[in-house]
């Protein structure tokens, strides 16, 4: 039997709502934005986002893996969150100056002026890391109901908030910020008392400190990466060609991104707990067992992903009207690329956590880098190429994760390190 019925309730269901819920609310984001904000608001404010996840996708991603990966094996939770709360508080003038050039970034793309934007997007970036340390404590520890509380508003607010300032405020694009920037405040209220509900109660005088790796220069660089990867394509577009193409890209890539996002989380949630009591046991082939269980849950995402983007850009056409707005016809082409890229970076997320789980790392730095320098170097040639080009690199970029993120995370695993002695050889 694939789930005993504790396992099913307890964990399939509300892992699968949360991901029901977010397909529903975006279907219906696609909709009211497509007929109420105009491409080219839509382009900047496209933009807005990307740089709104720079707290939990770079500043405090270390913290967010560190959580993740330690959580549930704390002893003394009290103590661990005053260490996390005490780093998250140390990395915030880092914050400001990243935020700070996004504002001016923004002004500088025809968007609101940085003084206007500046704190609204410090503080969705803040609040948006408070969320995702929350939320990555309760998976952690399989709390999926609490965090499934945390998902759903978060999944509303996101979508409704926004466009519907906007459509009240008589089309002002500030509102379209204000809204965002409300959505942000929901989560992080909601993940404190969720931790808060969840944390051991006794009080404690004891101190915690956090793995330097997690705070040190390896975190930050490979942070840097990835918040880079999840923005790169709307920026070129945007760049190269103008705001109401971006406009497009940021609708279709809406639309494409939720079905890898959707089966990344529901896969990553159920199983990465699962790869990281396999790195801590004492089992003699624990590596063999960690690879051949990364393998096949990113094989079955991989290719129920690919074919359920496929299907979606067949059924496209006929979205137009229902779901999508016809003058945002010509976000349709964008789809597939922007959901094959979307695949990769989760794709190469696998192997990552995969490296997490067997202590590797140090080793996570050298993997991630290259994936992420290649598909940087890939996507930017394709585009100043032209938009054709461009949409083929990006429908061909998964391939960069078989062709090379694996076999790097493979041998990064079986390394033998000098300090150990021989591991057994995973199973390829």
């Amino acid at each position: 039997m694939l789930f005993s019925s504790a396992d099913f309730r307890n964990r399939a269901l509300p892992i699968a709502a949360s991901q029901a819920v977010g397909v529903a609310c975006g279907m219906a984001g696609v909709k009211l934005v497509s007929r109420w904000v105009p491409p080219n608001v839509l382009g900047i404010y496209g933009v807005f986002l990307t740089f709104t996840t720079l707290g939990m996708w770079f500043v405090h991603l270390g913290l967010v893996k560190y959580v993740g990966r330690h959580w549930a094996a704390a002893e003394d939770r009290p103590a661990f969150l005053r260490a996390v709360a005490r780093a998250w508080v140390r990395k915030l003038p880092w914050l400001v100056g990243a935020t700070a050039a996004g504002a001016v970034a923004l002004s500088l793309q025809h968007g609101p002026t940085g003084l206007l934007i500046f704190p609204l997007l410090f503080g969705a970036a803040a609040l948006l890391s408070i969320g995702a340390l929350a939320q990555a404590a309760l998976q952690a520890v399989r709390r999926h109901w609490r965090d499934l509380s945390i998902s759903v508003v978060g999944s509303i607010t996101r979508t409704f908030a926004p466009p519907l300032l906007y459509l009240l405020t008589g089309g002002a694009n500030l509102a379209l910020y204000l809204g965002f920037a409300a959505h942000t405040l929901c989560v992080a209220i909601l993940g404190i008392l969720a931790i808060s509900v969840n944390r051991n109660p006794a009080a404690t005088t004891s101190t915690a400190n956090i793995a330097p790796v997690y705070e040190g220069a390896l975190f930050f660089r490979i942070a840097l990466a990835s918040w880079v990867l999840t923005g790169l394509n709307r920026w070129l577009v945007a760049f190269l060609y103008g705001d109401t193409a971006a406009g497009y890209f940021t609708l279709g890539s809406s639309i494409a991104v939720i079905i890898p996002s959707v089966l990344s989380a529901m896969f990553m949630q159920y199983f990465q707990p699962s790869f990281y009591r396999i790195g801590d046991s004492a089992e003699a082939n624990k590596l063999a067992k960690l690879t051949r269980s990364v393998d096949l849950a990113t094989a079955a995402f991989g290719v129920s992903a690919g074919l359920a983007l496929l299907a979606l850009r067949l059924a496209a056409p006929f979205l137009v009207g229902p779901l999508i707005d016809a003058k945002y016809s010509s976000a349709l082409p964008w789809i597939l690329p922007a959901g094959c890229f979307s695949l990769t970076t989760m794709l190469a997320y696998f192997y990552h956590v995969m490296l997490l789980a067997g202590r590797r790392e140090t080793a996570c730095s050298r993997v991630d880098l290259t994936t992420a320098a290649l598909l940087i170097v890939l996507a930017s040639v394709g585009a100043l190429g032209g938009e054709t080009i461009f949409s083929w690199t990006l429908t061909a970029s998964p391939l960069l994760a078989v062709a090379v993120t694996r076999p790097m995370a493979l041998a990064a695993l079986i390394r033998r390190d000098e300090s150990e002695g021989p591991r057994p050889s995973p199973a390829r």
